[in-house]
């Protein structure tokens, strides 16, 4: 973990204003729970409030996701970001489902949904996005498909 405080440390020294934590880059499927809550704590701990933090919790397991989301409210982010379920064929519905739990356990923290089709292979319409955006505590989108004509669609509609 030295790496990772030494690594915010230099974020903090260039003047960096906030970082989202465990994303795709950062290898969080690769990890199990206890070691994503580790870092969690480990760079809530090192920013020591300096720095707006967003931690993902996102997962195949809703209960996953939840225990994270919790752990994020305890270490003090500012807001969550969640992945939608991935590999099984989920409805819409439940993908509002497993937001929504999400939502509810980190006990007021705002939620960025994280709109990544190419990885996740769910492909959400522009009706769909507009209804997920507007789940209760839903305070923003990452969107990271590519698809131009979409991402124009969106920000037209919202």
């Amino acid at each position: 973990m030295e790496s990772l405080r030494k690594l915010i440390r230099f974020n903090i020294e260039q003047n960096i204003k906030g970082l989202y934590v465990g994303g795709s880059t950062g290898e969080a499927f690769l990890q199990n729970v206890a070691e994503r809550e580790k870092i969690l704590e480990t760079v809530a701990d090192e920013s020591d409030g300096r720095l707006t933090l967003i931690a993902h919790v996102g997962g195949i397991s809703t209960a996953e996701s939840e225990v994270l989301a919790k752990a994020a409210k305890k270490y003090g982010y500012h807001a969550i970001s969640a992945v939608t379920p991935f590999y099984y064929p989920f409805s819409f519905e439940e993908h509002c489902i497993h937001y929504r739990k999400i939502i509810d356990s980190a006990d007021g923290l705002p939620m960025v949904v994280y709109n990544i089709p190419a990885l996740s292979g769910v492909r959400f319409s522009l009706d769909q996005i507009n209804e997920l955006v507007t789940i209760p505590r839903v305070c923003a989108l990452k969107q990271t498909s590519g698809d131009l004509f979409q991402m124009e669609q969106i920000k037209r509609k919202l």
